[in-house]
């Protein structure tokens, strides 16, 4: 009805990507930020979707030119720093996550990469020290449990990350649709207790959306 809409491109390759469809959902983002190529989120999301995939140094790339169209934009910089961090290269996420914590220090999803990138550089006091903040902050203000659980989930702590995503299932946190895809979970994905959160958010074992079909 109105190919040049960018939102249902953007949301179909979501739900996509969400089924492990990811050179489709690629293929959708892509074709969205061909019609509006300065969007910054749109952009965004392309490097999203290439984290989704797995392809962290496709994602840094992009994410780089990302942030040359604007220095300023801190949600590009957190998914530079994620991407990284996911690709390994620990002294160029934390110099990422560091820049954004200096520009926005109130904003919870900068702590919550902060301490990401903390956590997958093997620095986990510093990043548990991080994430007690946040649980502080939730007391006062919204601060999404996914964030906190992945952070969990990352340096391998099981038991704090299922009971941070039990947390964000119940408040319906998003981003949870993407958890069985996205790689931040991968080092709890075989916990008993995993299958369980995505089935119960419709993502169980008779669904085509977990990671450990795709790879």
């Amino acid at each position: 009805m109105n190919p040049s809409y960018t939102n249902t491109h953007l949301g179909y390759g979501d739900l996509l990507m969400m089924h492990g469809e990811f050179d489709r959902g690629l293929e959708l983002i892509r074709d969205a930020v061909k019609l509006s190529p300065l969007d910054l989120g749109l952009n965004m999301n392309v490097g999203d979707f290439l984290i989704f995939a797995r392809r962290f140094n496709e994602a840094v790339r992009h994410l780089e030119h990302l942030m040359e169209m604007d220095p300023r934009f801190v949600p590009g910089r957190l998914r530079l720093a994620e991407a990284l961090a996911l690709e390994m290269r620990h002294d160029a996420a934390l110099t990422h996550a560091e820049t954004a914590l200096a520009a926005a220090p109130s904003l919870p999803r900068v702590r919550e990469t902060h301490a990401l990138v903390l956590a997958a550089a093997g620095r986990q006091d510093e990043a548990r020290g991080e994430l007690a903040v946040l649980a502080q902050v939730r007391r006062e203000r919204y601060v999404s449990a996914w964030e906190i659980a992945r952070a969990f989930a990352i340096m391998g702590d099981a038991d704090e990350a299922i009971r941070w995503l039990h947390d964000a299932i119940a408040e319906r946190a998003p981003m949870t649709l993407f958890a069985g895809i996205h790689p931040t979970l991968d080092p709890i994905r075989g916990d008993p207790r995993f299958p369980a959160i995505l089935s119960s958010i419709g993502l169980g074992p008779s669904g085509r959306q977990t990671a450990a079909s795709q790879q």
